[in-house]
């Protein structure tokens, strides 16, 4: 019985890990967040329970308990792979939460003038904020359409940080990687 305990909470850990990694592709953040406490009370010094946790924290917009989490671990942690990826989110996801109280005021302004790029980007971020990945991206490769080179390839930086963000694995931007290819290279 011994055994079985010392290979249980192992494979319970890499159980989690694997829940966690489904909540978050589906952005279901309060399981991931959930799930991801179960990992660090089980394992506190797992590094892919810190970048789940800090995920689900940015998804339910979080931002300053990220941050105040991310000051209170080790180096080691801090500086561990999983950690840094799931980091990288942080500050479009804020900047695109922010960018949403501005939803209403943009639409007027888009449908005023369809044209302005720099209004269709922040509509693009606004839309991120606001969960609409799909339309997000759309927008962004509308503006690359009309302009690749606006504002020093504006749309197509913020296109490439949002797919790190919402994860180069996610529906949305492979959908939008393949679009954004055709677009570059024809």
């Amino acid at each position: 019985k011994k055994s079985a305990n010392l290979s249980g909470p192992g494979e319970e850990v890499e159980n989690l890990i694997s829940m966690a990694k489904l909540s978050i592709e589906e952005r279901n953040w309060n399981d991931a967040n959930e799930i991801s406490q179960k990992i660090l009370t089980l394992d506190p010094e797992n590094h892919i329970g810190f970048a789940s946790l800090i995920k689900s924290m940015i998804g339910l917009n979080q931002f300053s308990d990220v941050r105040e989490i991310v000051d209170a671990l080790s180096a080691e942690i801090k500086e561990s792979k999983p950690v840094v990826e799931a980091l990288k989110s942080l500050e479009p996801s804020e900047k695109a939460f922010k960018a949403q109280e501005n939803i209403q005021d943009l639409e007027k302004q888009l449908q005023n003038d369809p044209n302005n790029l720099g209004n269709l980007q922040e509509m693009a971020v606004a839309l991120y904020g606001k969960g609409d990945i799909a339309t997000s991206f759309d927008l962004l490769l509308k503006s690359i359409e009309k302009d690749k080179e606006w504002n020093d390839q504006a749309a197509r930086k913020q296109l490439i940080e949002f797919f790190s963000s919402a994860g180069f694995d996610a529906i949305e931007t492979i959908n939008a990687r393949r679009k954004l290819a055709s677009l570059l290279f024809s």
